[in-house]
């Protein structure tokens, strides 16, 4: 029997640290930090990369191991705890940086009921990394040197960091440093900690990131404004009641030096009447620093217009003037002068291309079939049409839904400029598929791990678009079954949601995104909700073989002003969104109308026209050789020639058949398979 082999400290605490029995565990951690002292204490002591990755790995599932809120918050604070622990500054960092890099790997594989403590963890962590900075007098090197670590291990675009890791990341950030700093810091220290957030808010190509930077640093900044003059005004006050020297309160006071109070965590206990210390900023200074990165070349267009109008807050608060909540575009449209001309007409092509050939299929639908639609709305709505960008919420029920959507944007003059976020087996269908995928339209597989990067690029090209541009959204994401509908009200009663008769349960993600994404661009979200006359289905053959339908279109505009800006505040918003669709649905079921008043927009001969001509155009020499097979008398030829168009009429028929509901995708199906 060979000797026994006896594993590194590190790999033996880690398995302790990840042990079944909490008393283990507890012990593990106490053993961890008495090493650490001892280790790192001589001279020649210290850890390497690989070391504190396996210390962190035991680390995080001793966390995981960890119930009872309470307890885990104990152990928490005694992880976070532990960076105290090391003797030296290389180290302390070192156990940061592979802190950050264990939640980048690991955060995939946690599951919703740990998130909390997770969360609770990184706050932790980040509030004892800044008391470490504080411990040593924050000194400038030390600073800069946590700064690094942190933009380049969570915000940087090359790192790992998912998405909820950098969305609580820059939630949190000021939060913890108002507890830990606000007493001793400057005006000038803070631009220093809020610079590497300047730095990404203007190079980031990721709109979710922009968002979460500009609202929960930028623009929480500003908003607090008011309560931070309040704060100074009693500071001032009270150092004039104790005979102090104010002159260089007065000077900042001359110089625009605010402060931004945020919210403190629960965990101070102090209520919110109370008076708490809060940040210095210096507004022109941000606001310099600001247009500093957003005027430069390499700064994406996007990026340019929002910070642009942080810029513009930050200006007139430095002023002495609180700004708004919305900056008229005029006050900063001198600023976006000057882009890509060139771009916006191959745009402005593109889009008159669109309206040529999606005008055929609205011709089929308005001219050939001679299919009525009927808008229920009011004169104030309909005034709003094709002159601003919107998005569309429709409903997914019937299989020429989109047909209906674009007979509309043709009567109003947006068809050209209409967009739309759709499944990806649509791109094989005649005519449509094909027409689509040279446009400006976003093809996904509806797999939001898998479609996301594509989806916010595809929302990206659509922020600076030239004309009125009209975005459709399914938010239900596939076509109405009863077989999805039961599956999807299982769902709905497992997350607490009321039960919904006529639709499926919206898919949040979508919308939550495109409004994030479109927010400054659009104006307002249309929801219209379809239904057609006699309880009809139609079908896009129907169409084809000249069938007649009746459509009526309920038609609700909701500024954008009025959707929470946050993820679950927008997702809130359209569950009671889909709720109040499902009564207008059961009315309709009942009296056959919806309510408000009728407008039949007129048909446009211009459709029709344009359809004549191209298809002259087009088919003249198709003709011309179907005459000249006739004509050559060979059987043969005509035979070969029968059967090719035989094929393509076949095939054309399965590649319609994609838009049919009861050949369309399993997608909504996939729990009830599991389930089987």
């Amino acid at each position: 029997m060979g000797p026994r082999t006896h594993l590194p400290p590190e790999i033996q605490l880690a398995q302790r640290l990840a042990g079944n029995e909490q008393v283990t565990r507890d012990r593990a951690v106490r053993k961890l930090r008495k090493y650490i002292v001892a280790r790192t204490q001589r001279a020649t002591g210290g850890f390497t990369h690989d070391e504190l990755l396996k210390i962190w790995k035991g680390l995080f599932y001793c966390l995981w191991m960890q119930d009872k809120p309470l307890l885990q918050e104990e152990l928490g604070r005694t992880i976070s705890q532990l960076v105290h622990a090391f003797q030296t500054t290389e180290t302390q960092h070192l156990f940061l940086q592979t802190f950050w890099q264990t939640m980048n790997r690991e955060w995939a594989g946690i599951d919703r009921l740990r998130l909390d403590k997770f969360y609770m963890l990184m706050r932790m962590v980040l509030n004892e990394s800044l008391k470490a900075l504080k411990t040593r007098g924050w000194e400038e090197r030390q600073v800069e040197q946590l700064l690094e670590l942190l933009f380049t291990e969570i915000l940087h675009p090359s790192s790992q960091a998912p998405n909820g890791v950098k969305s609580h990341f820059i939630e949190i950030f000021l939060e913890e440093l108002t507890k830990v700093g606000a007493k001793e810091l400057t005006a000038d220290q803070n631009l220093r900690f809020i610079d590497p957030f300047c730095r990404m808010a203007a190079c980031t190509k990721d709109s979710l990131v922009l968002h979460n930077i500009t609202r929960g640093i930028f623009e929480t900044i500003v908003e607090q404004a008011p309560l931070a003059i309040e704060d100074l005004m009693n500071e001032l006050d009270a150092q004039k009641g104790a005979n102090e020297e104010s002159d260089g309160d007065s000077e900042s006071l001359e110089g625009s030096i605010h402060r931004a109070d945020l919210e403190t965590d629960k965990e101070t206990g102090g209520d919110e009447d109370s008076s708490e210390p809060v940040l210095q900023f210096d507004y022109e200074a941000v606001a310099n620093r600001l247009f500093e990165v957003a005027s430069r070349q390499s700064t994406p267009s996007q990026n340019r217009k929002r910070l642009y109008k942080v810029i513009q807050k930050l200006q007139d608060l430095a002023g002495g003037t609180f700004p708004e909540d919305d900056i008229p575009e005029k006050t900063y449209r001198h600023l976006l002068e000057g882009r890509r001309e060139r771009k916006m007409r191959r745009r402005l092509l593109k889009s008159q291309n669109k309206r040529r050939r999606t005008g055929e299929l609205v011709m089929l639908l308005e001219w050939w079939s001679c299919t009525e639609c009927t808008l229920f709305t009011d004169q104030a709505t309909v005034n709003h049409f094709g002159k601003e960008h919107v998005v569309i919420i429709l409903n997914h029920n019937f299989e020429i839904d989109f047909l209906c959507g674009w007979t509309m944007c043709e009567r109003f003059g947006v068809l050209g400029s209409s967009k739309v976020l759709a499944k990806k087996e649509l791109l094989y269908v005649p005519l449509i598929g094909w027409t689509w995928y040279f446009l400006e339209i976003v093809f996904c597989k509806r797999k939001w791990e898998e479609d996301r990067d594509t989806v916010i690029e595809g929302l990206n090209r659509l922020a600076d678009y030239p004309e009125y541009m009209w975005f459709l959204l399914y938010c239900e994401g596939t076509r109405f079954t009863e077989t999805k509908h039961r599956i999807s009200m299982e769902v709905a009663a497992s997350k607490g949601l009321p039960p919904l008769k006529h639709h499926l349960l919206p898919r949040t993600k979508g919308f939550t995104t495109a409004v994030q994404c479109l927010r400054g661009t659009v104006a307002a979200v249309y929801d219209v909700t379809l239904n057609f006359r006699g309880n009809k289905n139609p079908s896009l053959l129907g169409i084809l073989y000249g069938k007649k339908y009746e459509a009526d279109m309920c038609v609700r505009r909701f500024p954008l002003e009025e959707i929470p800006q946050d993820e679950k505040g927008a997702a809130r918003w359209l569950h009671r969104l889909y709720q109040e669709k499902d009564a207008l649905q059961e009315m309709y079921k009942q009296k056959g109308v919806f309510p408000g008043e009728q407008i039949k927009p007129a048909r446009r001969l211009w459709t029709l026209l344009n359809f004549l001509c191209w298809a002259t155009i087009l088919l003249s020499p198709l003709f011309s050789f179907t005459l000249g097979v006739f004509a050559s008398g060979s059987p043969l030829l005509i035979l070969t020639f029968l059967g090719f168009v035989g094929a393509a009429s076949f095939g054309v028929r399965r590649l319609i058949g994609v838009t049919e509901i009861e050949k369309g995708s399993s997608y909504g199906n996939q729990e009830f398979k599991k389930k089987e």
